[in-house]
């Protein structure tokens, strides 16, 4: 690209580190002054400590919510560690606090940004799977879509039942997700087989089965095609897309 660095797609983007002494951090990358590097600062670019100049752009690509949730889990077991020096103990703590803001930004323009006439989809998961949710909802915003995920609408001192009823009742679609997890949480079981039998009542579709891994269908899901994401992630999530967009008025 004559006149460009070839990093530019990565300015002022929050980016994974691939490869190299910081791979599989998670930071912020400023500026480009070569065509082979980049400045990433692993932290808020203000008040970070430290940061890299030789972070090659081919050891880079722009940070995914995935990305994000894996670094966070990572990040918090490693500060529980009692051997982390002080110095690194910062480090990882700046780079946790940019992970969490972004999080936070996308977890607010999820549920807000795209409330309003969008069609409801309320998101029923183990909580062992909330990675796996929480990166769902995120992909059904960017969508088009408004994401129902309880910890998006269940704050302190809510009741908990109560909030999962109005939110299934308010829902025009319930994604289940199946997995090892959830075919065995008597909670996931409830919220879907709410919807189920508004679905049989009313001959529409209200409930659409994600299959997270492999595991036991339950029963009255067994005769229902569901998205896979046994095999890869984009697939799974067009064919939920799929479903979604045939329903949309």
């Amino acid at each position: 690209m004559t006149g460009e660095w070839e990093s530019d797609e990565f300015i002022d983007e929050i980016v994974f580190v691939t490869r190299g002494k910081h791979k599989g951090r998670i930071g912020y990358c400023d500026e480009s002054y070569s065509r082979t590097w980049c400045i990433v600062y692993f932290g808020h670019m203000l008040t970070a400590l430290r940061m890299d100049y030789n972070i090659s752009y081919k050891s880079l690509r722009i940070a995914n919510v995935n990305d994000l949730l894996n670094r966070r889990t990572k990040i918090d077991r490693l500060l529980i560690l009692n051997e982390i020096l002080d110095e690194k103990r910062v480090t990882l703590l700046e780079e946790l606090m940019l992970i969490k803001d972004i999080l936070n930004e996308k977890a607010i323009r999820a549920k807000f940004y795209q409330a309003g006439e969008q069609k409801k989809v309320f998101v029923s998961h183990s909580s062992q799977d909330k990675a796996f949710a929480t990166q769902l909802a995120f992909d059904l915003s960017n969508a088009g879509y408004h994401p129902w995920l309880d910890n998006w609408e269940i704050f302190a001192g809510d009741s908990i039942p109560n909030k999962i009823a109005v939110g299934i009742k308010d829902c025009d679609f319930v994604l289940v997700i199946l997995s090892k997890n959830s075919v065995n949480s008597h909670w996931v079981e409830r919220e879907w087989e709410a919807k189920y039998w508004d679905e049989v009542q009313s001959g529409e579709i209200k409930v659409i089965p994600v299959l997270l891994n492999e595991c036991a269908i339950p029963q009255l899901l067994k005769t229902k095609k569901y998205a896979n994401f046994t095999w890869n992630y984009a697939n799974g999530l067009d064919e939920i897309l799929l479903a979604l967009n045939r329903t949309r008025s």
